[in-house]
C-alpha cells in the first residue's frame, strides 16, 4: 500500500466559511484574516483499488476541482479513482467531487463508490 499526500495548499478561512489560497505550502496558524488552514486529501493505492480520501476544495471559480491536476502529478487520472472515502461534508472535503458551469454539474470521479457516515447526512 502507498499513501501520496496531495498537497492542496494553505488557505485563510473567514468567520463567513469562505476559503482564500494563500500559498502551496505555509504553516497553519490563526491570522487577521480569519483560520490558516492546510487542505490535503489523500490517494491510497493498494493492491484492488485507487482511494481518495476527501475531495479537497473546487477552484476559487468553483468550475475546476484542483483535485484534477494533484491526481494527474501523482501518476493517476480521475478514472482510476474506485473509492473516496469523505470524512466530513464540508466544502474543503467534498468541493472537488463535482464541477461545472450555471446549472450543469459533472461527476470528478465517474468510476468511485462514494463513502461517508450516515451522521454526516444527518446534519447535511
Amino acid at each position: 500500500m502507498e499513501i501520496i499526500a496531495l498537497q492542496h495548499g494553505v488557505y485563510c478561512v473567514d468567520s463567513n466559511k469562505n476559503f482564500k489560497f494563500v500559498s502551496e505550502n505555509a504553516d497553519a496558524q490563526i491570522s487577521d484574516l480569519g483560520l490558516m488552514m492546510q487542505v490535503c486529501p489523500f490517494l491510497i493505492q493498494t493492491n484492488r483499488d485507487l482511494i481518495l480520501f476527501d475531495g479537497g476544495l473546487s477552484d476559487e471559480q468553483g468550475n475546476f476541482p484542483l483535485i484534477l491536476k494533484l491526481i494527474k502529478n501523482a501518476g493517476f487520472s480521475a478514472q482510476n479513482v474506485s473509492k473516496i472515502l469523505i470524512s466530513p461534508l464540508h466544502k474543503d472535503h467534498i468541493g472537488g467531487l463535482a464541477y461545472g458551469n450555471g446549472s450543469e454539474f459533472s461527476c470528478t470521479f465517474p468510476n468511485a463508490e462514494i463513502y461517508l457516515q450516515n451522521r454526516e447526512l444527518d446534519f447535511a
